[in-house]
């Protein structure tokens, strides 16, 4: 298995206007446990964690880990923005973006680098958020994104070597920088790329709010 680098795009307050980054679950913040989590897979050529919004204190709680963390300072142009600072500082041709806002029990961080195809997290969610993205796939392989749909986009997704060509020529070729993650996927697929689906079977939270700690089993 290859090493990949992963990014973790930590630049932005979520839409409630909260740096939710930062807030704590059993007693840690939610950037620290995930980064700590993803920072000592040993199939993880390095992490990288792009900040922007309250940059000095999200320094400050990640100075103990070992971690590449860099500042976007267009952090408010959007998403994409934070996901062309990481690639600067990226090793690996394959690569792992998340946004920085998740928390989850024991994510198979390595059953998703097996893939031999780019391929993104979802969940199954009883529930979801007005907002809130779905997937639709048909036999592993994902269809496109709406609303509506059985699936939720686990705001994870992997890029294989073989499909980072499409990958770079989408973010760069267009005027990406306000985009959402997902909307870069779906620009792929129209590229011709395909996705296959990891479905994530164990809790994934994504924290956009403090009710949403209610969610998390402590």
């Amino acid at each position: 298995m290859k090493k990949s680098d992963v990014i973790i795009l930590a630049a932005s307050p979520s839409n409630y206007n909260i740096y939710t980054p930062l807030m704590k679950i059993r007693r840690k913040s939610l950037i620290y446990t995930l980064v700590k989590k993803i920072s000592s897979n040993k199939n993880v050529n390095q992490t990288i964690v792009v900040g922007g919004h309250n940059f000095e204190s999200l320094s400050k709680t990640l100075s103990s880990l070992k971690t590449k963390l860099v500042y976007n300072k267009d952090y408010n142009n959007g998403i994409c923005s934070s996901i062309k600072e990481g690639l600067k500082y990226s090793e690996t041709n394959s690569v792992t973006i998340m946004h920085g806002d998740l928390w989850f029990k024991n994510f198979q961080l390595n059953k998703l680098l097996k893939h031999e195809k780019s391929t993104i997290v979802a969940t199954l969610c009883r529930h979801m958020k007005s907002k809130e993205i779905g997937i639709k796939e048909i036999n592993g392989q994902l269809l496109y994104f709406g609303w509506k749909q059985k699936l939720k986009w686990g705001k994870i997704f992997y890029i294989h070597e073989d499909s980072r060509k499409i990958f770079d020529k989408v973010l760069y070729n267009n005027n990406t920088d306000s985009w959402f993650s997902f909307e870069i996927l779906s620009a792929m697929i129209k590229e011709g790329c395909d996705f296959e689906i990891h479905n994530h079977t164990n809790s994934l939270f994504d924290i956009d709010c403090y009710q949403d700690l209610r969610k998390v089993e402590l």
